[in-house]
């Protein structure tokens, strides 16, 4: 009876998947743009399994029925002898390895559709000719990581990718070509950029790459190789190499953005690409679209060698000017009534990074961090470098509380980045100060005054946050203030 029971619900269970599948495939085809499994293998599966349920609960009668008619045989006998009981005995071996034979055959069946189903659903979720994800599992993947930014602000980047000039491929080389085209290309994404994202054929000649948790910084470089592979390939068709190249365009999610303005700033950066000769990379970052190019060439040397450039390779002002704009924007919003934080943000135990991984893998940690706090700011911010290791960012109309959010925003983003494989030390942290300017206090009172709370709270924690509203100084740590003994609540509000 136990087996009966387990085979008749995992039946149902089938059953319900079958019919879940099913009711996604009619979805599917109403949407135009998601390709559709064949409905009618579905149906055939639903309904042998629900024909073995039933198969298997008539087995199971008759075998019921066997047994009471033989124990009324029994209860009938007035002077049951040892013949009698051998014989109804032996019936009831008879009839139990029956129903075993039945249900253990019932199982393999079940197991075989289990399987068909399987089969099923993941065709439901792959291109059939890339075997790449196809359109719904895109939708699923990029509902899944608007979620995890939502929640818990886990940062993501989509990527659009457009093959070049397809339509003339296809109309020189004939579809047949183009297909092998497809294919190929599918091939070379999936083989750089690996299993840890998704990779997915949005519609006719178009891809996209879904890299979540990841910012720009931690995926530029792999973007642009990848777009420079598929240029280096070679994809045969009857006989002929084919070559063909992709453009692309990246975004990360920006604060409050939806799946559709993420996906259409991308497309932005897809548009900025082809305008620009084909063949090439842009990121959207909120404003306009920078090439893949230039962020890794100003990426490419994160040490301050020029403290008497206005400017270092990621755009950032030098310490000298960053004080400078810090007098201005005092002077600016005292005179509008408006509050000033200073935040001060710190990349922790870079002496460590330095001897797992060298100094290349320091750049890259520092890189990774320039970027993603440049991509994470408002227009009317102010990032400068404040020394090799520290940037600084100016919040105009930011009270400490505010300060606050900004640095837990930046600190979790930076702690859930990873660099590539193949630096030594993927992962980093940093420390952030945030101090609100107070009456009567100069540029140099607040720098100072940020740098002694940076330098202090780095003493007693790291991957955390200390703030200093013009009273006492608090360390934050995940959002909360209080959370280490000795240290006062601050309520942060909405």
């Amino acid at each position: 009876m136990l087996n009966y029971v387990v085979l008749v619900g995992t039946g149902l269970a089938f059953g319900f998947a079958a019919g879940w599948l099913m009711r996604g495939e009619r979805r599917s085809a109403g949407g135009g743009r998601r390709p559709a499994v064949r409905s009618g293998a579905t149906r055939d599966t639903m309904r042998r399994v629900g024909d073995l349920t039933r198969d298997v609960a008539a087995d199971v009668d008759r075998h019921k029925f066997v047994m009471r008619r033989i124990n009324d045989e029994l209860q009938a006998l007035k002077t049951p002898d040892a013949t009698s009981a051998a014989q109804a005995i032996a019936r009831l071996i008879e009839s139990n390895e029956q129903v075993q034979h039945q249900l253990d055959s019932a199982q393999q069946k079940l197991e075989h559709q289990a399987r068909e189903i399987e089969s099923h659903a993941t065709a439901a979720r792959t291109d059939a000719l890339t075997r790449l994800a196809n359109r719904r599992a895109f939708d699923d993947a990029m509902h899944s990581v608007h979620c995890n930014w939502v929640r818990s602000e886990r940062p993501a980047t989509l990527m659009m990718i457009d093959i070049d000039h397809f339509k003339m491929l296809n109309d020189t080389y004939g579809h047949q070509a183009g297909d092998e085209v497809l294919k190929g290309v599918s091939r070379v994404l999936e083989d750089r950029i690996g299993r840890d994202y998704v990779v997915a054929r949005f519609g006719g000649e178009e891809f996209a790459v879904v890299f979540g948790d990841a910012t720009i910084a931690d995926i530029v470089e792999m973007a642009e190789q990848t777009r420079e592979a598929v240029g280096a390939g070679r994809f045969e068709f009857d006989g002929i190499d084919l070559r063909v190249t992709i453009s692309a365009g990246l975004a990360q999610f920006q604060q409050d953005e939806s799946v559709a303005s993420l996906i259409s700033r991308a497309d932005n950066g897809l548009y900025a690409s082809k305008e620009h000769g084909r063949n090439c990379g842009h990121f959207h970052d909120g404003r306009r679209c920078v090439a893949l190019t230039d962020l890794i060439r100003l990426a490419s040397n994160t040490n301050s060698e020029s403290e008497t450039a206005d400017v270092d390779e990621f755009g950032l002002a030098n310490r000298a000017c960053f004080c400078e704009n810090v007098a201005a924007r005092l002077s600016q919003c005292r005179a509008a009534k408006v509050s000033l934080s200073l935040l001060l943000l710190h990349v922790d135990d870079l002496d460590e990074v330095r001897r797992r991984g060298g100094d290349d893998n320091v750049r890259a940690t520092l890189r990774a961090v320039s970027l993603a706090t440049k991509s994470l700011m408002r227009e009317v911010d102010t990032v400068g470098r404040f020394d090799g290791n520290s940037l600084a960012i100016l919040l105009p109309g930011c009270a400490v509380r505010g300060g606050i959010k900004v640095a837990e925003r930046l600190r979790t983003a930076v702690s859930q980045s990873h660099l590539p494989k193949r630096y030594p030390q993927r992962r980093f942290t940093i420390s952030c100060a945030v101090v609100e300017a107070t009456r009567g206090e100069d540029q140099q009172q607040l720098v100072r005054r940020a740098s002694y709370l940076l330098d202090s709270g780095r003493t007693r924690a790291r991957n955390c946050v200390c703030i200093d509203d013009g009273g006492e100084s608090r360390l934050v740590s995940a959002g909360h203030v209080g959370l280490i003994p000795g240290t006062q609540d601050v309520d942060l509000g909405d």
